[in-house]
Order: C-alpha cells, then structure tokens, then sequence
C-alpha cells in the first residue's frame, strides 16, 4: 500500500525529483521532527517506517469517514431513485460524485504528504553527515 501511495504521489508530481538538492520545505521538516521527535538517532529505515505508519493511519482514518459518506450519498441516490424524480437523481448522483471526488483528492494529498515528509528526512539525514 506504501508503494502505491508513493506512485500516486510521483504521478501526481511527475516534474518533481524525489532525489534532488534542494532544501526540504520548513513545513514538512518540523512535521517530520514532531513525528520523529528523535529523527537524529533512529536510521533512515526506521524513520521511513514510523512516517508510513503514520500515514497509513491517516490513510485508514480518512477512508473509514469518507465510507460513511459514501454511504450517506449512495442512500439518498437510493431513494431519489425510488421516487421516480429525475431532477433528485440527477442531484443525488452529483453529490456522490462529488464525494468520490473528494475522497480520491484526500488520499492523493495523504500519499504527496507522505512523500514529503519521507524525502525530508532524507534530507535531513544527509544534512547531519
């Protein structure tokens, strides 16, 4: 599932090098020393695997709410439909839609963060050498 987060978050950024010079963004850094309040002593590997567990929790946190929406969206396309009126079906299947959409953006945005945060620590870790 990891690697699948990382592909969408290339995909998603395909210009952008995972293994350029550049300095990690201030922000991510200090997510990234927030969640590894030790990041100088724990290895690249171990780090790597605290920020994807981490974000795997986001990951399953985010698809566990947006179920329920889903749900909810696919309910009221349900009785819009039993209501025989076009103009609630075609209301109810937007809303889904619109749901759908949201929670695709909301995992791409876990998966970029992820990538971030991992890629930061290899600067990070490369920095203190």
């Amino acid at each position: 599932l990891t690697r699948a987060i990382e592909r969408v978050a290339r995909a998603k950024h395909p210009t952008q090098s995972f293994a350029d010079n550049s300095p990690a963004d201030p922000a991510v850094v200090e997510e990234v020393k927030h969640a590894i309040p030790n990041f100088a002593t724990v290895s690249m590997e171990e780090g790597t695997r605290l920020l994807r567990a981490a974000a795997m929790k986001d990951f399953k946190s985010a698809v566990a709410a947006m179920e329920i929406q889903v749900k909810q969206a696919q309910q009221r396309l349900s009785q819009a439909q039993s209501s025989g009126s076009e103009l609630e079906q075609q209301t109810a299947m937007k809303k889904l839609q619109q749901v759908q959409s949201e929670q695709t953006e909301t995992l791409n945005q876990i998966a970029v963060k992820s990538s971030a945060q991992i890629e930061a620590l290899r600067k990070l870790k490369e920095s203190a050498r």
